[in-house]
């Protein structure tokens, strides 16, 4: 008996990992006759708990599914990429930019949660983990960004893993002068060659979902405004911080 799925809403396209119960006559199927072919072409609708304890379906397809081990991390795999299944817990914590998430599904959001296999990504020494162009960062960061269900969570994540926090404040994306603000000093830009390998990275997430290729690099643009939004925010909080 299958305990939980990796599904994609088909209104956002978001990708969560969701207990079974919370899909809708899921116990009336016939679980000995489930094949790849049958849960891709069908058409599910899955629960989603909102922060005030509403809860409402949504349509969404199935692209995985698993079974809970002894151990409450080992799940079965129908498909590639391998899927892995946490121990029941609570999802992490939202940031802003998660309230416009309405047809996200209710996430297991915890390292071990689900492994995904890369193209750019190669193990290295010291658990750690090359995604790309040589650019190593440990391994259970990148599988824990590879879990995030929201694209600016995705790109957010990858931004504080590349770079370690306390050298991105001060930094702008490309050290452009600022045309609301010409009098204020030129920031030192992030390191093209390194922001080249997100962006590899945010595709091949892009692709891994099955977005459409017309629209795919409408949504790479999206790229820079997550990354000057996580820049402004520990703006923000370093100047909040001095101020304390």
């Amino acid at each position: 008996m299958f305990s939980h799925a990796y599904v994609r809403y088909l209104e956002d396209k978001r990708c969560a990992l969701v207990d079974t119960t919370d899909i809708r006559d899921f116990d009336k199927w016939d679980h000995q006759d489930i094949d790849e072919k049958r849960i891709k072409a069908a058409t599910h609708w899955v629960n989603w708990v909102f922060k005030d304890g509403s809860s409402d379906y949504f349509p969404a397809e199935i692209l995985h599914l698993g079974v809970e081990s002894a151990n409450g991390t080992v799940a079965h795999s129908m498909v590639q990429p391998t899927v892995v299944v946490p121990p029941s817990t609570p999802p992490p914590a939202q940031g802003p930019e998660e309230k416009n998430g309405a047809a996200a599904a209710r996430a297991f959001c915890s390292p071990a949660a689900i492994t995904q296999q890369s193209t750019p990504e190669s193990r290295g020494p010291d658990d750690m983990v090359d995604i790309g162009q040589g650019l190593k960062i440990p391994t259970g960061a990148w599988q824990r960004i590879q879990l995030q269900p929201k694209d600016s969570l995705f790109v957010k994540e990858l931004l504080v893993a590349i770079w370690d926090p306390a050298d991105l404040k001060g930094r702008s994306l490309q050290g452009k002068r600022s045309p609301r603000f010409p009098d204020r000093p030129i920031k030192e830009p992030l390191t093209p060659w390194k922001v080249s390998v997100m962006r590899e990275c945010y595709k091949e997430r892009l692709l891994r979902l099955g977005l459409p290729a017309e629209i795919l690099q409408n949504s790479l643009k999206r790229l820079n405004h997550f990354v000057v939004e996580k820049l402004a925010d520990i703006e923000k909080l370093a100047k909040k911080t001095e101020m304390a």
